[in-house]
């Protein structure tokens, strides 16, 4: 059986992410998480990515959509700004599942 991995584009507010010029800033798919993905399906595993960003949900949505994938491993888009939330994130996704 394939190891499931999955990897986690949290929902960012655009102030946080892009902090004064949160009014040219967007949204864009995540070429990053899409190359790593593909490398890591071609070995063999199965990949599953949530954009929570482009499709607005709140970490319950994620946590509920992480337990319905039954991951193994889970990675995290983020950055030096964002990296708090990723955190957050990462705490209730594991207290969700009594980790």
């Amino acid at each position: 059986m394939k190891k499931r991995i999955g990897f986690i584009i949290p929902n960012t507010d655009k102030k946080i992410r892009y902090g004064k010029l949160s009014k040219l800033g967007s949204y864009l798919p995540s070429l990053g998480i899409a190359y790593i993905a593909a490398v890591v399906e071609k070995e063999g595993y199965e990949v599953s990515v949530i954009d929570a960003e482009i499709k607005n949900y709140s970490d319950e949505e994620i946590i509920k959509e992480v337990s319905k994938l039954n991951l193994e491993v889970i990675g995290f888009q983020t950055f030096y700004n964002t990296l708090n939330s990723c955190f957050r994130l990462a705490h209730k996704i594991k207290a969700y599942n009594g980790l």
